[in-house]
Formats: structure tokens, sequence, C-alpha cells
């Protein structure tokens, strides 16, 4: 080996640095099929949307939530009117999306 080589293999040793293992936890949205399917199981009356109250709820879902059925029932607790509406599966989740699916609890 001659001095060069030997220059370079020391070089390679003495680092500046240390190497570090990083563990993260990534958060990730539940699918339109996954939110469907807890629906189904839990069947819940209302949802809680943590920016807007945790003591009071947000979303009032006023039917059963069978497997026959294709959407959901439901009103939102700041709607002057209490009609329930009608929204699809597709809707229901879109709008669970807006509120932010970390913030819900039910």
């Amino acid at each position: 080996m001659n001095i060069r080589e030997t220059m370079y293999i020391a070089s390679i040793k003495n680092k500046l640095t240390r190497s570090k293992t990083v563990r993260n936890t990534i958060q990730e949205d539940f699918s339109l099929e996954e939110v469907k399917s807890i629906m189904l199981n839990k069947s819940p009356t209302c949802l809680f949307c943590l920016p807007y109250s945790e003591k009071k709820p947000c979303v009032h879902i006023t039917k059963l939530i069978m497997p026959s059925h294709h959407g959901v029932y439901m009103y939102y607790d700041g709607w002057a009117d209490k009609t329930p509406k009608y929204y699809n599966w597709k809707e229901f989740y879109n709008e669970l999306l807006k509120m932010g699916l970390e913030n819900i609890r039910f």
C-alpha cells in the first residue's frame, strides 16, 4: 500500500459525522372504504369535530346506518334548518375530509 492509499483510507475513517436511525410516524387518512366500514360497524349518531367543539357534536346522523344504505342522512349543528340531508358515501367522505379526518371523533 502506498502513501496515497493510506491517506485515503484514513480520511474515510476520520469523519466528522455520525449515523443516526430516525423513526418517523406518518399519519395517513382512512380511505373511503375504511370510513364506510367504520360507520357501518359503529353506527355513530353524532360526530365531533375538535376545532368546532369537544363537547357539542358538529354532525348529527339521523338514521341508523345499515349495510344496504348507499349513504348517510345527516345535518350540521350550525345549520339553522335542522332538516337532514342525504349524502352518498363519496359526498359524506368529502365532507369529513373538509373537517379533517384527524379532527373527527365519535
